[in-house]
Order: structure tokens, then C-alpha cells, then sequence
């Protein structure tokens, strides 16, 4: 976790049931460099900044649990690893990069996969970088990298941190060689370690409410018109997409952007899940499994309480740091999922199917108990419907075609510096409208 001190990752409740339910852990928090901190590189001045950091401090950590963690009383062989959003796409990396020794055995997988981070190429990256050191004071004039780059490396961390450079992966590097790492035709051809024994790769029912809030905030209309002309410029069926979501141009503002963040949900988190699943099970050593969390947020005021199941409550709700504000009738369901994760922690076992590309089924979380889903009842599903089309519009790359043509560029039009982008799509693909 990037930030493991901060209140909503407490794992105070979680440790508390590994001790009830007689299978005791050992917790460990990683933090992580983030932003320019540990992500900023200028790929021509040699060592003084080199690329993705905060990655290499993950590795780092996991290497010396190996050395130490002994020294707690844990045991090397059964170590599980836990990643949310972008710690999860981290771990996703982690779990296909070959190495010989093993990092970990199992890993939990939690609404997040490669496909939500964006990488920068080296050249991207040489860009960013003296674009950064001017905000910072610094003279990029007539002056060599290396010069510029110590120049970064002294100034104030406060002054670095305050550049709020979110930071992104370099690709192609040594670490990350695959030019095409953060899409979900690489998560399809991609097999873990062989070390890697099992995982849980999960998403929530509402992951694209990080998209809505954003969208919130933004001073932006006609958003299902915006939509619908995308589709149109972009797809050969769009209205097959349009169909599962039913959308139309008469719903306003606030219906329509719930229904837009399904989609962003359903393309880039949960076809990004189906994307790794159908990758690691080509691995004979890994057991997969899916999940799905559906369990509503009960404090999110702008979206309703417990109305979706939003990002970041996933890996709330599982440590389990305000246990003592939710619901009474949502203890069950919490409490059922938090001692289902502590038996997978010990055994890397679920008392339910493994994942299979021709008999896919997901593990249901609710708050009122655990329930699987099979084959049968998935092929009806929404999301099933949507990986259909995906197919159908690029095949393979049909997810990645989904989100990057649609789903992204949609996103983008909210951003002031597109929108006009937004306005000329309605007049050359929706004149009607």
C-alpha cells in the first residue's frame, strides 16, 4: 500500500479475526515512493534518475521480508501479497516479470490490473522531466542533463512533492521491456512466475466511481450525447454497447454519467480481470481464482450510501477499519469475505471452482454472505454480453480497443484542454442531436 499508515487501512480488525479464527498472520505494510518521488526520470543523465523507482522500492521490500521476516516469527514459504488499484497492477507486474526467486507464493488481486496505469516511453519521459524542473525554478537552458538532473535531486522534498506529478511507469525499460505492458491483449498472453502458486484477481460492482466523482467536478453537459457520438465514430456495432447500458440521448446529465462509469467499470476493471484470468491460466503451476465485490459503500455521500460498491472500499472493508460504523446487516457478508481471505492467506485455497477460460465463474462478495457464481449464470450477465462485443469489435483486442477509442477519450473530453473535441464528435457523428 502506498500509504499504510493512513486510518482506512487500519488492519487492526483484520488481524483481530486471523487471531479468532485461529489462523494468526503476520501484517506487513509497504510503503512506496509515489509521484516525482518515485517515478520522475531523465533517461540522459546516466544514474541521477533512473526509471520506476517506486517499483524497484516494492521489489526491495519483498526482498527483505525474505531476509527478516523470520525474524517475526513468519514463514518465507507463505507469504501473501495484497494490492489495490495501482498496487494491484503493480502486483501484476511483480507476478509475470521472471525472476528465479520467488517474491511471494500467493497473491490477492484487488480492482486493479497494468491496464490502469499508463506508462510513458523514455522519450515521454525526458519530456516530463524538464518540464518538471522548470516548475521547480530550474534554468533548462543551454545546460546538461546530468547538471539538471543533481540540480532536481537537491531540492527541497517538500518542493518536489508539491509538483503533484502523479508519476508513471517507463516502458520499454529494463524493468518493463514489453512496449505494450499496460494493455489487456499483453494480460492475455502473459503467464506468472512458476513460484506464484495461486491468486485472487478481484474487481467491485462500481469501480468507475472514481471516473464519476472526477466527472462531478467537471463543468461538462450532454454527457450521453458525447457518448453515443463516440460509439458511433468509433465502433462497427455501436449500438450493441449502447443497448447493454441503455443509454439515450434523452437521459440527463447525472443518469447518464452512472451509466457511463458502468461501462468504465465493467471495460477496464472487470475486462481487465477476465484479460489476466485468461493469461495466468495457462500457467499449469497457478491456481486462479475471480471474484467480484459487491458490497455497497455505506459513506459515500455524493454517490449515495450503499448504493455501489465503490474503488478503495474494497480494501477498506477487508482490513476493516470502521467495522465499528457499517451497517448491522453488513457485518455478515464483511466478516464471511475477511475469514475466506485469511483461509486463502494459509492454505492459497478457496472452497470454490478455479477460474477456467471454458468454464469461467466468479466468486460473488455481498453483504449478506459469499455466493458462486457459475458458468450458467454468468453467460447472461452484463459483463458477458460486454466481453461478446469486445470480441466481435477487435477480438483480442477487442477489450483494449473498448477502452482506449471509447472509454478513455471519453474520459478525456472532460478535460478542459479537449473538450472541444467532445463538441466537434456530437456535430460530425450526431447531427441529429
Amino acid at each position: 500500500m502506498a500509504f499504510g499508515d493512513r486510518k482506512y487501512y487500519d488492519p487492526i480488525a483484520f488481524c483481530t479475526e486471523a487471531l479468532d479464527s485461529e489462523r494468526p498472520v503476520i501484517f506487513v505494510s509497504v510503503n512506496y515512493r509515489l509521484g516525482a518521488l518515485g517515478f520522475l526520470h531523465c533517461p540522459e543523465a546516466g544514474d541521477y534518475l533512473p526509471p520506476n523507482n517506486g517499483l524497484y522500492d516494492q521489489i526491495l521490500a519483498f526482498e527483505w521480508l525474505h531476509t527478516y521476516i523470520r525474524g517475526f516469527n513468519g514463514d518465507l514459504n507463505n507469504m501473501t501479497a495484497i494490492g489495490q488499484s495501482a498496487g494491484a497492477a503493480s502486483l501484476s507486474l511483480h507476478n509475470a516479470r521472471f525472476r528465479n526467486e520467488p517474491l511471494y507464493q500467493k497473491a490477492i488481486i484487488l480492482s486493479g490490473s497494468t491496464t490502469v496505469l499508463v506508462t510513458m516511453t523514455p522519450e515521454e519521459h525526458q519530456s516530463e522531466f524538464l518540464y518538471q524542473a522548470e516548475k521547480l525554478g530550474i534554468n533548462t537552458q543551454d545546460r546538461s542533463m546530468t547538471d539538471i538532473a543533481i540540480e532536481v535531486i537537491k531540492a527541497p522534498v517538500d518542493a518536489i512533492r508539491s509538483l503533484e506529478y502523479c508519476g508513471a511507469p517507463c516502458s520499454p525499460s529494463e524493468l518493463i521491456p514489453e512496449r505494450d505492458w499496460a494493455t489487456m491483449l499483453h494480460a492475455r498472453h502473459t503467464k506468472p512466475n512458476a513460484w506464484l502458486k495461486s491468486q485472487i484477481i478481484c474487481s467491485s460492482t462500481y469501480d468507475g466511481s472514481m471516473s464519476h466523482l472526477v466527472a462531478m467536478g467537471q463543468e461538462r453537459t450532454q454527457l450521453a450525447k458525447v457518448f453515443i457520438a463516440i460509439c458511433r465514430a468509433k465502433l462497427k456495432m455501436p449500438q450493441c454497447l449502447l443497448d447493454i447500458y441503455e443509454l439515450s440521448v434523452h437521459d440527463d446529465d447525472a443518469v447518464a454519467l452512472e451509466k457511463i462509469c458502468q461501462a468504465v467499470t465493467d471495460v477496464g476493471f472487470y475486462g481487465a480481470a477476465i484479460s489476466g484470468l485468461l493469461g495466468a491460466s495457462a500457467s499449469p503451476e497457478t491456481r486462479n481464482y475471480s471474484m467480484l465485490f459487491n458490497i455497497g459503500n455505506p459513506f459515500s455521500e455524493l454517490l449515495g450510501k450503499g448504493r455501489f460498491a465503490t474503488h478503495t472500499w474494497d480494501i477498506v472493508s477487508l482490513l476493516g477499519a470502521y467495522d465499528d460504523l457499517v451497517p448491522e446487516d453488513y457485518r455478515q457478508g464483511m466478516s464471511e469475505w475477511r475469514r475466506m481471505m485469511l483461509l486463502y492467506c494459509h492454505t492459497g485455497k478457496l472452497p470454490f471452482e478455479v477460474w477456467r477460460p471454458m468454464s469461467q465463474s466468479v466468486i460473488l462478495i455481498q453483504k449478506d454472505g459469499i455466493q458462486h457464481l457459475d458458468h450458467k449464470l454468468l453467460v447472461e450477465s452484463r459483463a458477458q454480453k460486454l466481453l461478446q462485443i469486445a470480441e466481435q469489435e477487435g477480438g483480442e483486442r477487442g477489450f483494449d480497443l473498448l477502452w482506449e477509442k471509447v472509454i478513455r477519450f471519453f474520459l478525456k473530453t472532460g478535460n478542459p484542454r479537449y473538450s472541444h473535441e467532445a463538441s466537434d464528435i456530437i456535430k460530425n457523428y450526431c447531427p441529429e442531436l
